[in-house]
């Protein structure tokens, strides 16, 4: 991270959020639902097709199939073919996702609007509220 050098990325529209999983393999996504991916460490990069006009926030990639992409439009979007074709889990949150993290395949975490943390065990394909209040008192 001591040096950076600035990569096009060929679209218009505004990115929000990237994550590579290795020096090749990265996908950005943004405004208006724009995913793109890359295979060569970002010097070309290609549209992938999404099924959404909203704003996507976050994108997080367990490997270089996995992944997870999250935003205004309150539902969850994820891959397993490394974005060729994303699906929906829908009404995860009734309020925006700014985030998403993933430990493994299966446990993982999105947080949103109002101080929301949802938790899933199985992938996503169910959400839960996790407490976002600390036991035992306030922190300095």
């Amino acid at each position: 991270g001591q040096t950076w050098i600035q990569q096009e990325s060929g679209v218009k529209k505004d990115l929000k959020s990237v994550c590579f999983t290795n020096n090749r393999y990265g996908w950005a996504v943004g405004y208006d639902g724009i995913i793109i991916s890359t295979d060569d460490g970002g010097r070309h990069w290609q549209i992938q097709e999404g099924d959404s006009s909203a704003m996507f926030n976050d994108v997080f990639f367990v490997n270089s199939k996995v992944g997870w992409i999250v935003g205004e439009d309150v539902d969850v979007l994820f891959t397993r073919n490394g974005g060729k074709t994303w699906k929906r889990h829908q009404f995860v949150s009734e309020f925006p996702l700014n985030g998403v993290w993933f430990a493994n395949k299966y446990l993982g975490w999105t947080v949103g609007e109002y101080d929301r943390i949802l938790t899933t065990g199985d992938g996503g394909k169910g959400w839960r509220e996790q407490s976002n209040r600390f036991e035992g008192g306030e922190t300095e």
